[in-house]
């Protein structure tokens, strides 16, 4: 039986225009939800309690089920859920610039701001605990849970924009905190790698970062011996009134351990990121080359 189709009837593209307006109104919700998460976290300690439970309101909500806000390591934990390249359409250059009319780059925007703060938020609130506890075993399980928490936060923020350069140095006190000679060593040199990833290391025209850390990897190389590497970062010292400045702001997070001056010193079945290693399969630390580019943490 033929069909025909009246050429008076228009087709019906609603479904369309309706999903857009449902993810339009689903990334403005969350929006809200990260203004109000964001103002109760800067009102201080009083009011942590009721940030823990906006953050975890914003966290819940629609926009962080979408394909698209699916990490690239997520991705490839999770069985049956779309790689990389299916969602490379959506996700290409998505924070490059944020345009407000655009619901793509806000969604990118809000995932990479509410990554990042909530990363913060812990830490701020595990600073506060610190502060009005005597610290035992118990609290210091904590503190270890929390700054890998807020390291996982600050990764995924750094997914969505890899160029700040604050977020890759509070990532590297992390690290060390960690006592992970290797991500501390990483997350540096993805503050001094270029554009087309290679580490870029210049004497002038630094910004406060840079200079921040090239002076903390350095001081990381001698740690692992690689005067090699160590060697290839100007030593060229700054004015005195900055180096008061950077001795003043040097340390993002003051209330967390920092790594070993010596990696000798580091006893590897005790630290928070132990590894089960048998004698026998026991390896000593290797030197390698200076890093290059900013690649995900799942390294």
């Amino acid at each position: 039986m033929a069909s025909w189709v009246a050429l008076n009837v228009e087709p019906d593209e609603g479904n369309e225009d309706e999903v857009d307006d449902t993810k339009e109104l689903q990334i403005e919700e969350a929006l809200k939800l990260y203004q109000n998460a964001l103002k109760l976290h800067s009102q201080g300690p009083e009011f942590y309690a009721q940030a823990a439970e906006a953050y975890d309101d914003l966290l819940d909500s629609e926009i962080f089920k979408y394909p698209e806000s699916t990490s690239e390591f997520q991705r490839a934990l999770v069985p049956d859920t779309p790689q990389a390249d299916e969602v490379e359409e959506v996700t290409t250059d998505a924070i490059g610039e944020f345009n407000v009319n655009d619901s793509t780059s806000s969604l990118f925007q809000t995932l990479y701001l509410s990554h990042k703060n909530y990363g913060k938020f812990l830490l701020d609130s595990t600073q506060e605990t610190l502060r009005t506890v005597t610290p035992d075993a118990k609290t210091t399980q904590k503190r270890i849970s929390v700054t890998k928490k807020a390291l996982r936060s600050f990764a995924e923020a750094l997914e969505r924009d890899d160029t700040d350069l604050n977020l890759w140095r509070q990532s590297a006190r992390l690290g060390s905190a960690l006592e992970s000679y290797r991500l501390t060593r990483f997350c540096l040199e993805s503050v001094l790698a270029d554009d087309e990833n290679r580490l870029d290391l210049r004497s002038e025209q630094l910004g406060l970062e840079e200079i921040f850390s090239e002076e903390r990897l350095r001081a990381t190389l001698r740690s692992l011996f690689d005067e090699l590497s160590a060697s290839q970062i100007p030593t060229k010292k700054p004015k005195k009134a900055l180096l008061k400045y950077l001795k003043q702001h040097e340390d993002t997070y003051p209330y967390l351990p920092n790594l070993p001056d010596d990696i000798q010193d580091l006893n590897p079945s005790k630290g928070p990121l132990a590894l089960s290693v048998s004698p026998e399969n026991s390896v000593q630390p290797k030197q390698h080359g200076i890093l290059s580019g900013k690649q995900s943490f799942k390294r």
